[in-house]
C-alpha cells in the first residue's frame, strides 16, 4: 500500500479489536505486509479507550465479544466519529447475516467473514482507506477554497471601504472647495458692494464740502451768511471722518484678538459715557436717549472695548429712528443666564430674513444705492467682534416698522457684583 503511505503520510493505523488472540495476531502479520500500522485491542472497552486516546485511519471490529460486543463498540465510535472520519469494517461468521445486517444499519461501514480471504479484506480495506483520503483531502481543499474565498471577500472588502473612504474624502474636499469658492464670491460680492455704496458714501460728503468750499472761496467773505455752508461743511467732514473711523476700526478688529485690558466697570457710568457720547447727534435728529439702567452692578472687561461697542449699537439705534422716538439703553440678566446690555429703539425694524445679513461687514437691511439711512453698515458687525473677544455673544431681534433691540450678552462670570433679579 505504497499509495496508501503517500495519502496518509506514512502507513495508514488500523485498530483490530478481538477477544481471540490468535485471530489478532493473524491480521496483525497480514496488516504489516499490507503496510498498515496495526494496534490491538482484545475488547470492546479496551478499544474505546484507544480510540479516545489516539488516532486510527480505519477499524476492524469483531462483532462477537464478551462483555463490550462489537454493536456496543460500534456505537460508541458513531456517537464520536461519522463513517467517513473513521471507517469500521465488521468482523464475522460466515453464517451471521441478521448480526451484519444489524451492524451495517448502526454506521459500519463493510463486513468480513472469517475465515478470512486476505486478498477481499486487502481490497476492502484499500477501497475504504481510499475514500477516507479522499474525503479527507476533499475536506481540506474546501477548507482552503474557504479561507481562499473568506481572504479575497475580506480584501474586497478592505479595497470597498478605502475606495469608500476615498470618496467620502472626495467629497469633503470638493464640499470644502465648493464653500471656498462660495465664500470667495461673497467676499467678492462684499467687496463690489462696499465699493459702491463708499462710492457714494465718500462723494456725497465731498461734493457738500467741495461746492460749499467753492461757493464761499467765489463770494465776498460775510461769516454770517455762509455759517450754514460751514455748518454743513464741518457736518460732511465728521460724517467722512466717522466712517473713516468706522473702516479703520474694522480692519483694526479683524486683525486679531488684542489682550483684553480687564477691570472692574461699574455698569452705570459705562452707560452714562456712551450716551454722552451719542447726545449731540440724537438730539439734533430729534431722538430722545433714555437710560434705564437704575442698579449698582461692576463688570470686568475692557471698558474702552465694551463702551466702543455700545456706543456702535446706540448710533445704530439713532440712525434708524425717527424724530421724536426714545432709543432706551438698560441692562439685565436674562433667562439664559447671561448679563445683557440692551439697545431698543421704535425705528424701522428689521425683516427675519435680513437679520443674519446686517452682521456681515459692509452690510445694511437696505443695500441700495438710493438708501435713505447713511453708512458703511460696520456699526454691529464691529459690537459682534468686540463682545465676542469678552466670551459673549450680540443677539438682535427685529421686526419691520417695530423697531429693533439688540443685546450684548456677557457671561455671568463678568458680573462682580450686583443688585439686578433676572430679567
Amino acid at each position: 500500500m505504497h499509495a496508501m503511505r503517500e495519502l496518509f503520510g506514512g502507513p495508514p493505523r488500523v485498530l483490530v479489536v478481538d477477544d481471540v488472540e490468535h485471530n489478532r495476531e493473524l491480521l496483525k502479520r497480514r496488516l504489516v505486509t499490507f503496510g498498515c500500522d496495526a494496534t490491538l485491542a482484545e475488547s470492546g472497552s479496551r478499544a474505546i479507550e484507544l480510540i479516545q486516546s489516539q488516532t486510527f485511519d480505519l477499524v476492524l471490529l469483531d462483532i462477537m465479544m464478551a462483555n463490550v460486543d462489537g454493536l456496543e463498540t460500534l456505537h460508541f465510535i458513531r456517537q464520536e466519529f461519522s463513517p467517513a472520519e473513521l471507517p469500521v469494517l465488521m468482523v464475522t461468521a460466515r453464517d451471521d447475516t441478521e448480526t451484519v445486517v444489524s451492524a451495517l444499519e448502526q454506521g459500519a461501514n463493510d463486513y468480513v467473514v472469517k475465515p478470512f480471504d486476505f486478498a477481499v479484506l486487502k481490497a476492502r480495506m484499500r477501497a475504504h482507506l481510499e475514500r477516507k483520503a479522499a474525503k479527507a483531502a476533499l475536506k481540506a481543499l474546501n477548507h482552503s477554497l474557504e479561507q481562499k474565498v473568506e481572504q479575497r471577500t475580506e480584501a474586497i472588502r478592505l479595497q470597498n471601504e478605502l475606495m469608500f473612504e476615498e470618496i467620502a474624502q472626495r467629497k469633503a474636499v470638493e464640499q470644502a472647495l465648493r464653500e471656498q469658492t462660495m465664500r470667495a464670491e461673497a467676499a467678492s460680492r462684499t467687496k463690489s458692494n462696499f465699493l459702491s455704496q463708499m462710492s457714494h458714501e465718500l462723494r456725497t460728503p465731498l461734493n457738500g464740502i467741495i461746492g460749499y468750499g467753492e461757493l464761499i472761496l467765489a463770494a465776498p467773505h460775510d461769516p454770517v451768511k455762509y455759517q450754514g455752508c460751514i455748518r454743513d461743511i464741518v457736518q460732511s467732514g465728521h460724517q467722512l471722518l466717522g466712517m473713516i473711523n468706522d473702516i479703520l476700526e474694522l480692519a483694526n478688529v479683524e486683525e486679531g484678538p488684542t489682550p483684553l485690558n480687564e477691570r472692574d466697570v461699574d455698569v452705570a457710568t459705562l452707560l452714562d459715557d456712551c450716551c454722552e457720547v451719542v447726545v449731540p447727534i440724537a438730539e439734533a435728529n430729534g431722538i430722545q436717549l433714555e437710560r434705564r439702567f437704575q442698579a449698582s452692578a461692576k463688570l470686568s472687561g475692557d471698558a474702552c472695548q465694551l463702551r466702543r461697542a455700545i456706543v456702535h449699537l446706540i448710533s445704530n439705534a439713532v440712525k434708524f429712528s425717527e424724530s421724536g422716538m426714545t432709543v432706551t439703553i438698560d441692562a439685565e440678566i436674562s433667562d439664559a443666564g447671561t448679563f445683557d446690555i440692551v439697545v431698543r429703539d421704535m425705528g424701522v425694524g428689521i425683516s427675519e430674513d435680513k437679520l443674519e445679513r446686517v452682521l456681515e461687514p459692509f452690510q445694511q437691511a437696505d443695500t441700495g444705492l438710493d438708501r435713505k439711512y447713511e453708512g458703511a453698515g460696520l456699526g454691529l458687525p464691529i459690537a459682534k467682534m468686540l463682545v465676542e473677544r469678552h466670551g459673549g455673544a450680540l443677539r438682535v431681534h427685529s421686526k419691520p416698522d417695530a423697531g429693533t433691540t439688540v443685546s450684548l450678552c456677557l457671561p455671568m462670570d463678568r458680573l462682580r457684583t450686583h443688585t439686578l433679579n433676572a430679567a
